[in-house]
C-alpha cells in the first residue's frame, strides 16, 4: 500500500511538472526564422525559442522530433542547462540511454542558470530527473529532488511550486513537513479553487501519516 502511493505521488509530481512547463511553452512565440548575423544573446533567444517548440513536440510524445529541436536549440544556446536535460529526456524515451546519460551528466555538470525563468526550468527538469520517478535509476536522489525544490520555491513562491515541494517531501515520507507547507500557504491564498487544491492535498497527505495532527485551516 505504501509503495502504492509513493509511485502516485510520483505521477504527482510528473503531472505538477507538466503544468507548470506548459504555460511557459504557450507563453514564449519565438519565430522560426533565423535572422543573419545575431548577437550571442540573439542566439540564446533563437535557441530558447527552438527548445520551446521542441517541447511542444515532447508533449505530443514526438519523440525524435523533440530530440532533434533540442539538438539545434543546443547550438544556439549550449549553455543552459534545462535544453540539455529535456533532450536527454526524450534521448530516453528512444531507448539511447548512453547519449541521454552524457546530457544528464553534462548538464548537471553546468549548474543552475543566472537567468531567472532559465534557472526555474533548470530546477523543474532536475527535479524531474531527481524523483523516484526519474527516467534512469542512477540519477535518482529523491533527497536531492527536495533541496532543488526548496531552491525553486526561493526563487518563485507560488502554489504550484510549493505543492511540488510537499510531493517530493511525501514521496520520501515526509508527510507532516509536507502538510505544514501546505497549511501554511494555504493561509495565505485568498482564491477559492487555490485553497480547494491544497486543501485536496493536504488531506491526501494527511491519510499516510503515521500520527493525527488536526490543523486549523482558518
Amino acid at each position: 500500500m505504501k509503495s502504492s502511493f509513493i509511485q502516485a505521488i510520483s505521477r504527482v509530481i510528473c503531472l505538477l511538472l507538466l503544468i507548470l512547463w506548459s504555460p511557459k511553452v504557450c507563453a514564449e512565440n519565438q519565430s522560426k526564422e533565423e535572422p543573419a548575423g545575431l548577437s550571442q544573446e540573439e542566439n540564446v533567444k533563437v535557441g530558447r525559442g527552438m527548445a520551446f517548440q521542441a517541447f511542444s513536440a515532447e508533449q505530443a510524445e514526438e519523440w525524435r522530433a523533440a530530440r532533434d529541436l533540442y539538438t539545434a536549440a543546443l547550438e544556439k544556446a549550449s549553455e543552459i542547462p534545462w535544453i540539455r536535460l529535456r533532450r536527454g529526456f526524450c534521448l530516453v524515451k528512444l531507448e539511447d540511454m548512453e547519449a541521454a546519460r552524457l546530457d544528464f551528466e553534462k548538464a548537471i555538470s553546468q549548474g543552475i542558470s543566472k537567468d531567472k525563468s532559465d534557472a526555474i526550468n533548470d530546477l523543474q527538469s532536475l527535479i524531474t530527473l531527481r524523483s523516484k520517478a526519474g527516467p534512469m535509476a542512477e540519477f535518482r536522489d529523491p533527497k536531492g529532488a527536495i533541496a532543488l525544490s526548496v531552491r525553486l520555491v526561493e526563487l518563485d513562491r507560488n502554489s504550484d511550486n510549493i505543492l511540488l515541494q510537499a510531493a517530493c517531501l511525501a514521496e520520501s515520507e515526509q508527510y507532516m513537513r509536507a502538510q505544514e507547507l501546505l497549511v501554511a500557504r494555504l493561509r495565505e491564498v485568498q482564491e477559492t479553487e487555490e485553497k480547494t487544491r491544497l486543501k485536496e492535498a493536504i488531506e491526501m497527505f494527511r491519510r499516510q501519516s503515521k500520527f493525527v495532527y488536526v490543523y486549523d485551516y482558518v
